[in-house]
């Protein structure tokens, strides 16, 4: 991503009237957006002249190629326009140019040459419709997908004061990317309004996730909500919306996401390869704000976010459950003496846990703190200061070693177990020696 970046930073350095009013501007008089053209070659070599081999999906208005930018190691993602979408095209190009979010495709760069028209993004692995299914998409991943849709939602309806309210109208999971990392990512804006009185609906589909009020002549923020509420239904329950085979809209997800909620019996819905994952409370908060966004009447549908604290509610209570009796007792104690006790109300438990577990600094204490596969716990004292007596009972008292910040420092600390061997005791020392650069370890061992 870095890569990414610092292509569209050097882009925009080099231009120096850039007007970022761009919602406002004309199509044929778009000189600021010049600063993000990409040449018809560039594209050309990245994709293999879009080369069947480099297909990464389709649309109704296009069709998508993964590829590499020319010297450069960013992995890209090309959508190329069919040649009658320059509605479509403008519309996405625009509303992406302006708004930044984490959860919101980024916009790498255009072409519009030759009579193609072709954006640029960052690179995904893949939408969430093809991983609805995959038993390695676990539970607290799939609430942290949904909670990323709400925020690009929360984000797009009015996050941000200075730009204009964006209706997408085209929310579904097809229309969510994920990265490497399982972040989500809302795309293909080329439906999207920023006007919600006056609105071509001739595009808009009518299908499954869309609103049941469209009939009004126009949609709004909550049939962003409609449509969000869908998607949280198909990623609890592993499944597209629509049954394959079937055009019966009483069929559709939905529909009977209702029903099984009414009827008390939405674990009845939840994807078999997670169900046990799932704690009743985390389950219960989910499902109540899915129901909620499904609501006939758009006025009692949730904002975006509200569905982001519930959904988050729903993250905070099952990493709880499950993590919190893996902890010891104090950790709040200990995570208050480490280096960042910040991260004890930001981290969730599962990452407290991982870091407990690969080792943390109380530089308070002088002690290196490990918690063990079983739950215990191991503490590892300063050498500085470290003490310690054998059978002879003659003292040793480890040297002091004196590092200047200036040169790669080196902590030294001590740890000692004691083994009842046939009445002997046998002493473990064991070194920890941690570079600025890099640690490493070795272990000294003498029986007396």
């Amino acid at each position: 991503m870095t890569d990414v970046y610092n292509f569209v930073l050097h882009k925009l350095l080099s231009c120096t009237h850039l007007n970022y009013d761009v919602d406002l501007m004309s199509y044929d008089s778009q000189e600021n957006m010049k600063v993000l053209q990409i040449l018809l070659e560039d594209i050309e070599l990245a994709t293999e002249k879009f080369s069947q081999n480099n297909f990464f999906g389709s649309g109704r208005y296009w069709k998508a190629y993964k590829g590499k930018l020319p010297h450069s190691s960013t992995a890209i993602v090309v959508k190329r326009w069919d040649s009658k979408c320059d509605d479509q095209f403008r519309t996405e190009l625009n509303v992406l140019f302006k708004r930044k979010h984490k959860n919101i495709i980024g916009l790498i760069g255009y072409c519009n040459e030759m009579n193609e028209k072709i954006t640029v993004y960052e690179h995904s692995k893949g939408r969430l419709d093809s991983y609805l299914k995959d038993s390695n998409l676990k539970w607290m991943k799939r609430l942290q997908i949904c909670i990323d849709v709400a925020s690009a939602l929360e984000f797009l309806h009015g996050g941000d004061v200075t730009l204009k309210k964006v209706v997408h109208r085209n929310i579904k999971s097809h229309s969510i990317l994920l990265n490497d990392d399982w972040d989500a990512k809302i795309s293909n804006f080329e439906l999207s309004s920023l006007d919600s009185l006056h609105q071509d609906m001739k595009h808009i589909n009518d299908d499954a996730y869309l609103d049941p009020q469209y009939k009004q002549g126009f949609l709004t923020e909550k049939s962003d909500i409609y449509a969000f509420g869908v998607v949280l239904f198909e990623i609890l329950s592993g499944r597209l919306t629509w049954v394959e085979g079937r055009e019966d809209t009483t069929q559709s997800l939905g529909h009977l996401a209702k029903q099984y909620y009414k009827q008390g019996k939405h674990d009845e819905m939840v994807f078999a390869d997670i169900k046990e994952q799932i704690v009743p409370q985390s389950l219960a908060t989910f499902v109540d704000i899915a129901f909620q966004c499904l609501h006939d009447d758009d006025y009692k549908r949730p904002k975006a976010s509200d569905a982001v604290i519930q959904l988050k509610k729903a993250l905070e209570v099952q990493d709880f459950e499950i993590w919190e009796s893996k902890l010891p007792r104090d950790y709040k104690e200990i995570m208050s003496l480490s280096e960042a006790p910040e991260i004890y109300h930001t981290e969730t438990k599962k990452d407290i846990y991982k870091k407990l577990s690969s080792g943390i600094l109380l530089p308070k204490e002088k002690v290196w703190f490990i918690l063990s596969d079983n739950g215990g716990s191991n503490k590892m004292i300063s050498a500085t200061s470290a003490k310690f007596s054998y059978k002879n009972h003659q003292s040793h008292k480890c040297r002091s070693i004196h590092i200047s910040r200036s040169t790669p420092s080196l902590l030294v600390f001590l740890t000692f177990y004691l083994h009842v061997r046939t009445h002997q005791l046998k002493f473990n020392l064991s070194f920890f020696f941690v570079t600025w650069h890099m640690p490493f370890i070795f272990f000294f061992f003498f029986e007396k």
